[in-house]
């Protein structure tokens, strides 16, 4: 007997309860606006390399004082762990070792532009003493991998468009920023991120050395950090060095440490937000 082409209400559920990256958006999204960040789910905006309109999964914006912001670009991909994502990390030089900030001024300043001037209303401060610290592992690839007849074989195409619209959705994210210490009357530093959510216990990572030898075995992590170095063509002209890798416990870790207002942060310290 052929197979029923046709699918029943009950094929539906079994793939939004099993594989739905929808599923697993609202998931995410409940989980942030329970503990009070500002989301927008699943808005369109208009790539900056194609100028194709695509659509984002979560955005957030989060307030932390009056002169500190982060802003991040969130993509969710349902996957499971007999088909986990494999971040390859190696020892982070110290080249890599930075993040960027956008500064948003209450007042546009003269900003060089070729060969006239013209006014902006941001700048970009380059933090060296950066939480992304050397030595430490950072991812440079990735893949998802499956046992398929007993052999483990692996594609990186699913991750690298999530990684992608996330970059790309970031876009706009950074405009708000360029225009945030208008909107506050004061000077405003904002964090950019771009996250990847994966659901708990599918994210691994696997270690090598500067060499290609394997460190270790695999392990089973919360949050991995991934060398992006992504210049955006535009003022302000910013580049955004990492991308995060999350689980879902991850995600929350992550975010308590991005808005933590103690003394130390790193993400956007206090000596750089008091020479202003």
């Amino acid at each position: 007997m052929s197979e029923d082409p046709y699918l029943t209400a009950g094929d539906i559920t079994e793939y939004l309860d099993t594989s739905s990256d929808f599923a697993f958006e609202l998931q995410c999204l409940e989980l942030l606006t329970h503990w009070k960040y500002e989301c927008t789910h699943g808005g369109s905006y208009i790539d900056p390399i194609t100028q194709k309109p695509r659509q984002f999964d979560i955005r957030l914006h989060k307030q932390c004082d009056r002169r500190r912001h982060i802003r991040c670009a969130i993509e969710c991909k349902n996957i499971k762990p007999d088909r986990p994502l494999v971040v390859l990390c190696v020892p982070r030089t110290e080249g890599e070792s930075y993040h960027e900030l956008v500064r948003g001024h209450d007042r546009p300043f003269p900003h060089r532009s070729t060969d006239v001037f013209t006014p902006t209303w941001a700048s970009v401060i380059h933090v060296q003493n950066s939480p992304y610290e050397v030595g430490e592992p950072v991812g440079k690839s990735c893949a998802l991998l499956a046992k398929e007849k007993n052999r483990v074989t692996g594609t990186d195409s699913e991750v690298f468009q999530k990684w992608a619209q996330a970059l790309a959705s970031l876009n706009d994210l950074i405009a708000d920023a360029t225009m945030a210490g208008y909107w506050n009357a004061t000077t405003v530093d904002t964090l950019l991120l771009p996250i990847v959510v994966v659901p708990n216990n599918t994210l691994w990572r696997a270690d090598f050395d500067d060499g290609g030898g394997r460190r270790g075995v695999p392990t089973l992590v919360k949050r991995c950090s991934f060398f992006v170095d992504h210049t955006r063509n535009a003022d302000p002209e910013m580049t955004i060095s990492h991308l995060e890798f999350v689980t879902t416990d991850g995600l929350l870790e992550l975010m308590a440490t991005l808005t933590s207002t103690t003394m130390g942060n790193r993400w956007i310290p206090d000596s750089i937000v008091a020479g202003t």
